[in-house]
């Protein structure tokens, strides 16, 4: 808020409230922008051509949606793509399980990333190597966190996917290729990524926030992280 004076203080207050009227409705052109909200919807698409178990599908897509619930972004996850005509969905994106297609792209050949975001034009598409993700779990082996029951390695593994999804997502949602030198935009996961750790390691940055909130119209939020206008 502007600082002010005794005298000038009823005009400092008109100022800070058409400021707080640009933020919460605002016309341009004779429109109106959109109203600010608590939360924003995106569908994920999934498809496959190489499959993840069902244990560990379900691991990911509830890791995933955890991950981006703490940013207000609500994920809601199927096969076929949703009709143009709803409205619900702030952004569709596609997500891929498909060895053969990452293998395509020249940032990846030879290495071991694990999802790429792919842009093209005003298409977004995430591709996931299924397979690396396992090799992953498997090489735990020797580090002291091996797991010896095939169901906890599913859900290991897509917990772990989870987490790279995530951090896929938020290049779309963004709407940047950059990283951040801490949190779920940081360009490396490492093994310490396989086990439950801080969720300090899956935060956004408070620029990378302010992005977030700005591009879905979200409500600001309050003290310890949470919405000004209610606590989850």
């Amino acid at each position: 808020m502007p600082r002010c004076n005794r005298s000038s203080a009823k005009v400092c207050l008109a100022r800070a409230a058409l400021l707080a009227g640009i933020f919460t409705t605002a016309s341009a052109g004779g429109q109106q922008l959109l109203p600010l909200r608590p939360e924003a919807a995106v569908y994920i698409q999934l498809s496959a051509r190489d499959e993840l178990p069902g244990t560990a599908l379900m691991a990911l897509r509830a890791e995933a949606s955890r991950i981006w619930a703490r940013h207000r972004i609500v994920l809601t996850w199927g096969r076929d793509r949703p009709l143009s005509t709803d409205a619900r969905y702030a952004a569709v994106i596609p997500v891929v399980f498909d060895d053969r297609e990452m293998k395509k792209f020249p940032a990846h050949r030879g290495d071991d990333a694990l999802a790429r975001a792919v842009f093209a034009g005003r298409n977004q598409t995430i591709y996931v190597s299924v397979s690396r993700a396992l090799e992953m779990v498997r090489r735990l082996h020797g580090t002291g966190t091996e797991l010896h029951n095939q169901g906890a390695r599913d859900v290991r593994a897509g917990t772990f996917l989870g987490r790279v999804v995530a951090h896929e997502l938020g290049h779309i949602l963004l709407t940047s290729p950059a990283h951040a030198a801490t949190g779920l935009m940081r360009p490396m996961f490492v093994f310490r990524d396989l086990v439950p750790g801080d969720d300090a390691s899956i935060d956004l940055t408070a620029p990378d926030a302010q992005r977030l909130a700005m591009r879905f119209s979200l409500e600001p939020r309050g003290p310890e992280g949470l919405l000004a206008s209610r606590k989850r």
